[in-house]
């Protein structure tokens, strides 16, 4: 698929979405953070077909659901006969659910927007079975790079000049994170973003005022992290483990951070266990904190690569972290079911030495008890196959297991 980022810019996207998937008795919703490029998504894959476009963020349109038959016909009036209509940001119409529901049966129909305005009670009731769901997220290392102009693919990386270029590129996508805008603009672009996130898909959503912005700088503070939601009502004085369950579930779904259990063969244990956090982007992480942790960083990036893999591949896979009784943790496990396909650990080392044997331990305690061969430490720049315990662990830098495609295969 092809991204349209400028007048004169086109970006390759690894987002699988094809247009034979449009079609009427289904809208397509493509979903994901504001500003991600949704929509100059759509319009870049619509540019050859005939289709009209209605934008409900414009604050000069204020509709009720009643009024969404004229606006059809009143694109019709203007636009002729189309066969696509693209209804960006059409959950600012309450009702809008019921209308679409109607309108499928006629048109191809294609939504954009956030989770935490899409999702709910009514889309459940009046479009069960009725829409196919699509997450598009902020870019990938290897988008980033095609934005800059550097091809992968066509490239040879292992050349000292090319490696050295890489993993500038890198220690940047570590600090701007893959946001359209902030690339285009700065960096600066995403304390605006992540107010208006915070203002219009949670605070005005739900009405929650106290503490929500201090709750949101706890999370983003522990990223890469276990938190506990007793804990947090506790630390923050907010009242219960269900309203912090809650507003752990309006960030997930307004895409600021999101949540990996604990992988158990019981199923209670991930329940009970405390969660890892992670957040979207590096850059709504680095406009939040002074200080930064590499290692965590790196951890986040390889969390965000792995949901991309997972959403754009379709793969029917699930990421969790493990840690037993004695505090042995693997960063992330990676499964289909019961059977363990990977393990994951991440570190900020360029060197055999700098490597912690805890970490190299909890590897292979993991690695017998679930059962999994296929080991892999994430390095800063480090590159091995060493063998350990009779397993072969892979050492793979970061920069590198960013650009490998079809990395997870079930």
């Amino acid at each position: 698929m092809m991204h349209l980022i400028s007048d004169n810019k086109i970006i390759e996207m690894e987002f699988p979405f094809n247009t034979d998937s449009i079609t009427t008795g289904a809208a397509s919703i493509i979903l994901g953070p504001r500003r991600c490029g949704k929509s100059t998504f759509s319009f870049e894959i619509l540019k050859n077909k005939k289709f009209g476009y209605i934008n409900f963020d414009d604050e000069r349109l204020s509709l009720s659901s009643n009024e969404l038959n004229d606006v059809i016909e009143a694109m019709y009036s203007i636009e002729g006969n189309i066969d696509i209509i693209l209804f960006d940001e059409i959950q600012e119409v309450s009702g809008w659910e019921k209308f679409i529901s109607r309108l499928i049966n006629e048109k191809k129909v294609i939504i954009t927007g956030s989770n935490s305005k899409i999702s709910g009670r009514e889309l459940s009731i009046y479009m069960t079975g009725r829409h196919i769901n699509y997450e598009l997220l902020p870019f990938s290392f290897n988008e980033f790079l095609i934005y800059y102009g550097f091809d992968v693919e066509n490239s040879n990386i292992y050349t000292t000049e090319k490696k050295a270029y890489l993993i500038n590129m890198f220690s940047k996508y570590m600090k701007v994170g893959g946001f359209p805008l902030a690339l285009k603009i700065d960096s600066n672009y995403l304390i605006d973003l992540y107010n208006d996130i915070i203002n219009h898909d949670i605070i005005e959503k739900y009405g929650i005022k106290l503490k929500l912005r201090e709750f949101a700088r706890y999370i983003i503070a522990n990223y890469s992290s276990e938190i506990s939601y007793n804990k947090l009502s506790n630390i923050l004085k907010i009242s219960g483990k269900s309203t912090v369950n809650n507003w752990v579930l309006y960030f997930n779904q307004a895409y600021i951070f999101f949540i990996i259990e604990r992988f158990s063969f019981k199923l209670k244990e991930p329940i009970m266990a405390p969660k890892k956090v992670y957040v979207i982007d590096n850059g709504l992480i680095n406009i939040n904190m002074p200080d930064k942790n590499t290692g965590k960083l790196m951890e986040n990036t390889v969390a965000i690569d792995l949901l991309k893999c997972k959403n754009y591949g379709h793969n029917n896979f699930k990421i969790n972290y493990w840690k037993d009784y004695k505090g042995h943790e693997v960063d992330f496990v990676i499964h289909s079911g019961t059977r363990v396909i990977k393990l994951i650990q991440v570190t900020f080392s360029s060197s055999i030495t700098n490597i912690k044997k805890r970490e190299l331990d909890s590897l292979i305690k993991a690695s017998d008890e679930l059962n999994c061969d296929d080991l892999y430490i994430i390095t800063w720049d480090y590159e091995f196959i060493k063998n350990v315990n009779n397993k072969n662990i892979k050492f793979v830098p970061l920069w590198k297991w960013l650009i490998i495609k079809n990395k997870i295969i079930i």
